[in-house]
């Protein structure tokens, strides 16, 4: 039997945070990344105006208006019908790396202050998504800055002695060439008088713009290095981390959710006290009326024997009949309010009596159908042997013929119920052909009263999740294939 399953935020909050969190930190990428932008706009101005160096200056203005674009483009994000997600958040974040490696490449490489930032977009993706997306931005993050180690346009303010690190050994080599050439036409005589010496001071000249050019080269790897390592320690353990604190953040706010609804069903029930006493007259009174009319009607229907009224007795046979189901409901309503004040005198949920599970679904069956005669179901229970004992609160009873009513009320000529059982796991199928729930409906489906009937209270279903939580199971809605409803409940066995 083919079947989806509802996507509602009683059943599945957790997606419903992931994607407002999701929603809030793509907002917060576009809020840092105009930061950038600004940042990056008034550098370039500054470059223009104090270093007096040739650099593609309209390349990296290309690169911010891009940039720029691409932000106000993704505002309309937001106006889509599907909800932000991960995805949204890795594209945004590789555009900045790969944007930044644009203009990073036109301003000096790896000389660059800036080029530090690369670290911004793998802490981002770290606290926000999952792993293999981080990977995928620390890994290209690492590629960009290993290519801008060895291919860059220099920057000589950018670099030590203001020489291009790129450019040292060429202008070293030409610095020592002219002082040689120079040393020749001034001094020769000095030269050939003291050759050994003048060649010691050309020789320890060039030992140290060797050696100036080997620490700039050993401090561009170090930075690389210590990029890299960086980044692969955020990646490895920022993630965990990450994801333990959204873990422990989903967990409090299902917590919260549990309270409110047990603070609402707390309310209901201090209601239905009050509510329990005052129909107790009412219920009397109806009981007493009604008996009276059966009395009264016997009577009548006794003395009549001739033929002429006979229509009339088959009216009269039709009136007692309803009568009798009144009767019959009103017989069920006592029992009701007698048991609910049976079950409040009770000093805890934790001592109730034991059944055997097979007795337990017999009698839930029986106790419903004498409460909607109505209703043609389709009831099954397994056939194996397996018969555990249960020691579930009564209120479960209540939670599940709950359920039942909902189905029957959405289909009452096709309603079909089956149980079944392992050793730790019971569980109840309830299908019906209804039309469904709507999605206004779903949106609060558990969580607050709402209800699809004209007649309901819309608590039924908050009571019905609220107390099969506490019995540790769990309530899931699915589309059934062909139209209506599927409902199913599991509850964990244990050993009482």
């Amino acid at each position: 039997m083919a079947s989806r399953i509802f996507t509602s935020p009683v059943f599945s909050s957790s997606a419903a945070l992931t994607a407002s969190a999701a929603s809030i930190n793509y907002r917060r990428i576009l809020l840092i990344r105009a930061l950038l932008i600004v940042t990056l706009s008034l550098l370039l101005g500054a470059a223009i105006l104090w270093l007096k160096e040739p650099l593609p200056y309209l390349t990296i203005l290309l690169c911010l208006i891009l940039l720029t674009g691409v932000s106000v483009g993704s505002i309309w994000r937001f106006y889509w019908r599907r909800p932000i997600h991960d995805g949204d958040i890795l594209f945004q974040l590789l555009i900045d790396v790969i944007l930044l490696s644009a203009i990073l490449y036109c301003s000096g490489g790896v000389s660059n202050p800036l080029v530090s930032y690369f670290l911004v977009p793998i802490c981002i993706a770290a606290a926000t998504l999952r792993w293999a997306y981080t990977w995928v931005v620390a890994g290209i993050s690492i590629l960009s800055y290993s290519f801008l180690l060895f291919f860059y346009v220099p920057v000589v303010a950018l670099n030590p002695h203001g020489i291009p690190h790129g450019a040292l050994q060429h202008n070293t080599e030409g610095h020592i060439g002219q002082h040689h050439q120079h040393a020749q036409s001034e001094i020769s005589p000095a030269v050939r008088e003291d050759g050994e010496v003048m060649s010691q001071e050309v020789m320890s000249h060039s030992v140290v713009m060797d050696n100036s050019s080997m620490a700039l080269n050993a401090h561009l790897v170090g930075m690389w290095l210590n990029f890299a390592l960086s980044a692969l320690l955020i990646t490895y353990f920022v993630v965990p981390m990450a994801r333990s604190i959204r873990q422990q953040a989903e967990t409090i706010n299902e917590l919260r959710e549990a309270d409110l609804r047990q603070e609402q069903v707390l309310a209901v029930a201090t209601l239905a006290a009050g509510t329990a006493h005052h129909l107790g007259t009412p219920l009397s009174t109806i009981k007493t009326l009604v008996s009276n009319a059966l009395i009264r009607l016997a009577e009548d229907q006794s003395g009549k024997a001739d033929e002429q009224t006979r229509p009339a007795s088959n009216v009269s046979g039709k009136l007692s009949k309803d009568l009798q189901t009144i009767q019959q409901q009103v017989y069920a309503c006592q029992s009701t309010l007698k048991h609910l004040v049976q079950q409040a005198e009770q000093p805890s949920l934790n001592s109730p009596p034991t059944v055997a599970l097979y007795d337990f679904c017999d009698e839930l069956i029986e106790q419903w159908l004498v409460i909607r005669p109505d209703v043609e179901a389709d009831v099954r229970l397994p056939t194996h042997s397996l018969n555990p004992q249960v020691d579930w609160h009564n209120t479960l009873r209540l939670a599940l013929m709950n359920l039942f009513n909902n189905s029957a009320d959405a289909s009452p000529t096709e309603v079909e119920i089956m149980f079944d059982w392992g050793e730790h796991e019971f569980r109840v199928d309830i299908l019906d052909r209804g039309p469904g729930v709507d999605d206004r409906v779903k949106a609060n489906l558990g969580k607050v009263p709402v209800s699809t009937k004209d007649s309901g209270l819309g608590i039924g279903m908050m009571i019905s999740q609220s107390t099969i939580s506490r019995h540790s199971g769990k309530v899931m809605l699915f589309e059934r294939s062909g139209g209506g409803t599927h409902t199913q409940v599991i509850l964990p066995i244990r050993n009482p």
